[in-house]
């Protein structure tokens, strides 16, 4: 005797749910280290107005710049993903209620 499998709306809601908070919580923690090395200062050891100078402060812009592009992503990420899922979700529960009786 075969046994079927259901479909469980609550079961994927709840994976749903818990992918979520697993990507906002990674995420998050990529936002943090982004924001703590975009506010370190560029560590470039050598003499003022040498070559050697301007190159590592070149290398370092382009470094900053795809860190903030970065964070920016991050951060839109950790806050419109949860914000989207569980307020849709609410949206849902609201518009269609479960039906007592």
């Amino acid at each position: 005797m075969a046994e079927t499998r259901q479909f469980s709306t609550k079961r994927l809601y709840t994976l749903a749910k818990w992918a979520v908070i697993a990507v906002t919580a990674f995420t998050a923690l990529g936002t943090a280290i982004n924001y703590h090395n975009l506010t370190q200062p560029y560590p470039c050891n050598h003499p003022v107005n040498s070559s050697e100078q301007r190159g590592c402060v070149t290398f370092y812009a382009g470094v900053n710049e795809i860190e903030q592009k970065s964070f920016d992503q991050d951060l839109t990420i950790t806050i419109f993903l949860p914000l989207i899922f569980f307020g849709g979700v609410g949206v849902y529960r609201y518009i269609f209620p479960y039906k007592k009786g």
